[in-house]
């Protein structure tokens, strides 16, 4: 589970490049429904988190980085035990907001987290994972099933490592899985978010975050539900070259009030 080999440790250099980023701020927009199988990139990571024998509960988000491997939160997958086949863990792709019919289901196989992982008093430090898949992915089959876009040049991948400007256009997207109204066929609530840019010396957001160099910080604000009851792992993305490109995991939350919350990676 913790064994890393030389291209496990470039991958997650690569990673590790794209979620070590600054801060952020707040703003959903209220009952947003993404178009049917528009976040092609995300997946769901399942086993029995709440340890009520089903085995397919979503217990967090991740993304497609290759055919083989899964973006996620360390704090996902940490308790889980080095013999993946004991905890039966599946990620789920091709997500629709209608219906679970027709996604596709791979096991993990092995756990690599980040090796500096750490939660402990001071809160989550490189909170990040990747599973590797048991059965590849393949990209040519299926259209709505894609990994997270790649910087195709040097210019590029340095404008996603700068600490976004004011203006900048970031957006989260959320999993939940949920039952239907009308019966009881399980499905996924596929929400998004639109996020926008707080200084790092915000008055809020300078109390709470301790490393600005590991941590950013936005604000969610949900009027419907708990703010913080939302699952580790979701991406924060920014709009690039006319691409979302993939900038954080959204992955550990603070509570103010029932409507506002606090995220940190």
């Amino acid at each position: 589970m913790y064994v890393l080999s030389q291209l496990n440790l470039l991958l997650l250099l690569f990673v590790t490049i794209f979620c070590n980023i600054t801060f952020y701020e707040h703003d959903k927009i209220n009952d947003e429904d993404p178009l049917q199988y528009t976040w092609s990139i995300l997946v769901s990571l399942r086993y029995d988190c709440q340890h009520k024998n089903d085995p397919i509960t979503h217990c967090c988000s991740g993304t497609i980085l290759t055919e083989s491997y899964i973006l996620t939160a360390a704090d996902c997958v940490d308790s889980l035990p080095k013999d993946t086949s004991l905890a039966n863990v599946t990620v789920a792709a091709r997500i629709d907001n209608r219906s679970e019919l027709g996604q596709i289901i791979r096991y993990v196989d092995q756990i690599i987290i980040h090796p500096n992982w750490k939660n402990d008093h001071n809160g989550r430090k490189h909170n990040i994972a990747l599973l590797h898949l048991s059965t590849s992915l393949d990209f040519t089959v299926n259209k709505y099933v894609t990994r997270i876009r790649r910087p195709t040049s040097s210019s590029l991948l340095q404008d996603i490592l700068k600490y976004p400007s004011n203006s900048t256009r970031l957006l989260t997207i959320e999993l939940d899985r949920a039952k239907k109204h009308f019966d009881s066929t399980p499905y996924v609530n596929l929400q998004q978010y639109e996020v926008s840019l707080v200084d790092n010396n915000d008055p809020i957001c300078h109390k709470l975050i301790y490393d600005v160099e590991q941590q950013f910080c936005i604000r969610l604000y949900d009027a419907v539900k708990d703010a913080c009851n939302h699952k580790s792992g979701q991406p924060i993305l920014q709009w690039i070259d006319n691409y979302w490109m993939q900038k954080l995991l959204n992955n550990e939350s603070y509570s103010l009030t029932y409507s506002e919350c606090f995220y940190f990676a």
